[in-house]
């Protein structure tokens, strides 16, 4: 048997050692946390996950992914304005999550469904200056970040090289190492808000179990920047 717990609510579990390395879902709080180890105890200590040395690459990573979730968590909670959440949850994305870039780009119902950047964090030097993404089927609305607005589900850009629906910003992506992206919409209620957009220098870095930790992130966030909202109405 596997030892590990939670790095949400610190249950402690037993699960069965043919699940070593994948990511799971804690029976107590359902959130996909658990990253065990075959030879030891998978804890968050102050700020630090503990990972033991045999841990392989992937599950180093999908720890990583974890603890920046924990982290945004504790930020929805502790954020007092909508701007300041977006900015924050972009810099531990960035900053705890190893990611190259992130930002939030908000869905305009406009004459040309603008994608309008309100949050950045990561080596950026103006690529959102330069990308003009709209939400509109048209060819600068079917990359990733128009396409999870308008079908409000996560898009993956495994190859920036490669996609050819990627074609109208590659250049410029790859002067800045992009090498894969993900775009998860932030869908609130019926309401598609935007999309939480995560670069990465590596290709393929988004497989099933991270992107499900990512879609997490930005279903939290959502509902935080909608709890704000009603906030600011009342």
């Amino acid at each position: 048997m596997i030892h590990f717990k939670c790095l949400q609510c610190g249950a402690e579990i037993e699960a069965p050692t043919s699940l070593h390395g994948q990511v799971l879902a804690c029976p107590e709080c359902s959130r996909y946390n658990l990253v065990p180890s075959s030879e030891d105890t998978v804890i968050l200590d102050g700020d630090s996950l503990q990972i033991p040395p045999q841990t392989t690459r992937t599950e180093h990573r999908l720890g990583r992914v974890a603890r920046m979730q924990r982290a945004c968590q504790i930020t929805l909670k502790e954020s007092k304005t909508i701007t300041r959440l977006l900015e924050e949850i972009c810099r531990i994305v960035v900053d705890i999550g190893g990611y190259r870039l992130a930002w939030v780009g908000l869905a305009e119902y406009d004459q040309h469904k603008t994608v309008r950047p309100v949050a950045q964090r990561g080596y950026e030097e103006d690529y959102l200056a330069t990308v003009k993404i709209t939400w509109a089927d048209t060819e600068r609305g079917r990359g990733p970040t128009g396409t999870a607005i308008r079908t409000a589900k996560p898009v993956i850009n495994q190859n920036v090289l490669e996609n050819p629906d990627y074609a109208p910003w590659r250049e410029e992506a790859r002067r800045r190492g992009y090498a894969s992206s993900i775009a998860l919409p932030l869908i609130a209620e019926v309401q598609v808000l935007g999309a939480l957009n995560i670069y990465a220098a590596q290709p393929a870095a988004f497989d099933t179990m991270e992107t499900e930790l990512l879609r997490q992130v930005a279903d939290d966030l959502a509902r935080g920047v909608m709890a704000l909202l009603r906030k600011r109405k009342r």
